[in-house]
């Protein structure tokens, strides 16, 4: 990935717009089901009731998440990708992350899938930040990507168009960018197939407390 952009979520926003019959379309593999498993029984054995799904796409984990019982919101850059999740009956908002602010609430959870790795390393802290914000005392959050290895900047072997942007990091990374918020309860490498030298991280992430 060797092209950066200081700006890529125009191109970002276009290229889910472009591509929202697509992911709509596509088949949750298991693995990524297990992992959703997983952290619902967290929030349960917690009595942790709302969530914001952060890069929510068109609401497939969303609405995983209400069909358990879960309070859930969704934010997204695309606003292709939000008007599938209102079509699901989610409740959604065009927003990014870098302005949580705007979401006007507190939520007991947060889960963000593949969705942080569009994220450039130097805006990741006030991402992360933001999340820590909106949660309510020691809430969790889920956060699972790509990585294994630090590349940023413009995939050139991608079919969207325009091609995306990601920042995928380490594991020491990963690690330390959470740790600046939050307490790491879990991280785990997810082996897959055809993948190395990258694997899936993922994290299960309490905000610290002010204690």
């Amino acid at each position: 990935m060797p092209e950066n952009h200081t700006d890529p979520f125009p191109d970002l926003i276009l290229s889910y717009d472009r591509a929202v019959d697509y992911r709509e379309s596509v088949e949750i593999s298991d693995w990524k089901k297990d992992l959703r498993w997983k952290f619902l029984a967290a929030l349960k054995q917690e009595g942790r009731t709302s969530l914001i799904d952060i890069g929510a796409g068109t609401g497939v984990h969303a609405q995983f998440f209400q069909a358990q019982g879960i309070e859930v919101s969704c934010i997204d850059l695309s606003p292709a990708l939000v008007e599938h999740c209102q079509k699901k009956g989610l409740p959604n908002q065009v927003l990014s992350v870098l302005d949580l602010d705007g979401i006007g609430r507190t939520f007991n959870a947060a889960f963000a899938l593949n969705s942080l790795l569009h994220i450039p390393s130097r805006l990741l802290p006030k991402a992360l930040s933001n999340i820590a914000r909106v949660l309510t005392k020691e809430g969790l959050f889920y956060w699972g990507q790509y990585g294994g290895e630090y590349q940023e900047g413009v995939y050139q072997d991608d079919t969207y168009q325009p091609k995306r942007f990601f920042s995928l990091l380490a594991d020491d990374q990963i690690r330390d960018f959470a740790a600046m918020n939050f307490t790491i309860e879990t991280f785990e490498k997810i082996q897959l197939e055809n993948s190395s030298p990258l694997h899936f991280q993922s994290l299960l992430l309490r905000v610290k407390s002010d204690e």
